[in-house]
């Protein structure tokens, strides 16, 4: 029917004239004729009124692409600490790897225990800027002098040694304050990052209920993920060649990194502005996703009912095991350079630049893949394909990872072609596993936030555990060769096989 010509109906027009022959009831009154046209224009009205708002309560370009850039601080910080955390620690500060296995246990601990508490308190938080900008703020200030002090020298070292009557401190002392100092500072350092990766993505279910749109925020976010990767191993890259002392490297590298942090912390506050878009999604009419909890006939009102949901569980393992894929490449893959494929280090170049170039190319293809072709695929993996998508993401993954079981040094540039595969594989999971969680939310705005902390606690005890042991033997080849070329594949196959079994309902 062409609404717009009904609106244009005449009020005489639309009273007939009466047929005495034919055997019609008509209206016996004029009043009764006027209370039908009255109920024909409030039919009208809602559904122009209804499709306009519908089409009004999406996000603007300006909210996407603030939303986008939210968490890359965060990201940028996450890529430096998984990447060099080990590296830098080890061989650049000259600590050892004892010391550096600590700081990397204290803060993937503190980092998952404040993610759930963090979580629990922004579904408590009411301000007049929302339930996450309060803790988006707090940290991003937080994290921006601990990352500066995790990668650098210990100046709380130099600064207790100097006060002591003796003016500097016995062996023993300065070990105790070099340990103090690493399991401090980085932990610290991920509380920030736990208050940033929370609040940036929980906000998501808050500002939209459109699950396709949700999905491209979640796209976009991971592209700009890689995209921040790739910034920050691209600046690495030149500061390795041309920059000679390294731990100058790295001070350069972590002041770049947090100018552009801060100005995409302004960027996303001045774009999202959390309030507003929060009540225009309140006027949105779509349906629950068919993963939802709702959609199952489920309300969860408090935090303790997800703890009862089957699909709590399968779907938050899903994506930790799909973090734990690139967290562990991220880790590993510069020790596997160094003592695996002989990109030794030398005067000139203090650090190889192998451990740059070859995550770029594992970057560059995930920013391509999540910008061009995400996207596209979204419509062919959407509620009812994502354990497809889960299925290519490990074949991927898996071709690309076994060949590190066997390389050999002459095939040295293989690598690159094979961490680009990965690359892709990578993506793709990251993305459907971050879109199950938001399937699973529905509507949800009151408990998501605890939700995406405990997964988030879930991802860095996880992660923590496997980097720590790894951290024992991460300067012999054997096993090397054995984690990079194995633990993925065993994680995303596992991963498809929660989702697998959250699916049979």
């Amino acid at each position: 029917m062409d609404i717009t010509k009904t609106r244009g109906y005449d009020k005489e027009q639309a009273i007939p004239e009466r047929n005495t022959d034919a055997e019609v009831s008509w209206p016996s009154t004029r009043t009764e004729l006027e209370k039908q046209q009255i109920e024909i224009d409030k039919g009208i009205d809602i559904l122009l009124n209804g499709t306009k708002q519908k089409k009004n309560s999406g996000l603007s370009t300006v909210n996407c692409l603030a939303y986008a850039v939210a968490h890359i601080y965060n990201d940028m910080c996450g890529t430096v600490w998984f990447m060099y955390l080990l590296y830098f620690i080890t061989y650049t500060a000259d600590y050892g790897p004892k010391v550096a296995s600590a700081a990397l246990l204290s803060g993937q601990i503190t980092d998952g225990i404040a993610a759930n508490l963090i979580g629990f308190l922004i579904d408590k938080t009411k301000t007049r800027i929302g339930k996450t900008t309060p803790l988006f703020l707090f940290g991003t200030f937080l994290t921006m002098p601990m990352f500066f002090l995790t990668f650098g020298p210990c100046y709380a070292c130099d600064i207790i040694c100097s006060l002591t009557s003796q003016g500097s401190c016995s062996s023993n002392m300065y070990q105790t304050i070099l340990y103090a100092n690493y399991i401090i500072v980085p932990a610290l350092l991920n509380i920030g990052c736990a208050a940033i990766q929370v609040s940036t993505m929980s906000i998501i279910v808050s500002i939209t209920y459109d699950q396709a749109q949700r999905d491209s925020l979640i796209s976009y976010r991971n592209a700009c993920t890689f995209g921040s990767n790739l910034f920050t191993l691209s600046i690495a890259l030149l500061l390795f060649e041309f920059a000679p002392d390294g731990i100058w490297q790295f001070r350069i590298l972590v002041c770049s990194i947090t100018l552009l942090g801060v100005l995409a912390a302004i960027f996303y506050l001045y774009g999202v502005p959390e309030v507003a878009l929060s009540n225009k999604a309140l006027t949105q009419d779509i349906k629950f996703s068919t993963w939802s909890i709702e959609s199952a006939g489920n309300s969860v009102s408090h935090w303790w009912e997800w703890l009862l949901a089957q699909q709590f569980y399968c779907y938050g393992l899903a994506y930790t095991l799909a973090k734990m894929t690139i967290n562990v490449t991220m880790m590993l893959t510069p020790f596997y350079l160094v003592h695996v494929m002989m990109f030794e280090q030398s005067e000139e170049t203090p650090t190889p630049l192998a451990i740059a170039s070859v995550p770029l190319a594992s970057y560059f293809s995930s920013m391509a893949f999540t910008l061009i072709i995400s996207k596209r695929l979204n419509k062919y993996f959407d509620q009812r394909n994502r354990l497809i998508g889960l299925l290519i993401s490990s074949c991927l993954v898996a071709i690309s990872s076994l060949p590190f079981l066997w390389i050999t040094v002459r095939l040295h540039w293989v690598i690159y072609v094979l961490v680009a595969i990965q690359g892709l594989g990578m993506a793709l999971g990251l993305n459907i596993t971050s879109s199950l969680i938001s399937d699973m939310l529905g509507r949800n705005s009151k408990t998501n936030a605890f939700v995406y902390g405990t997964y988030g606690l879930f991802d860095r005890f996880a992660s923590g555990a496997v980097l720590t042991i790894c951290s024992t033997v991460i300067e012999e080849e054997k096993w090397l060769r054995i984690l990079i070329g194995v633990i993925p594949i065993c994680t995303m196959l596992t991963a498809c096989t929660l989702v697998s079994i959250a699916n049979r309902k």
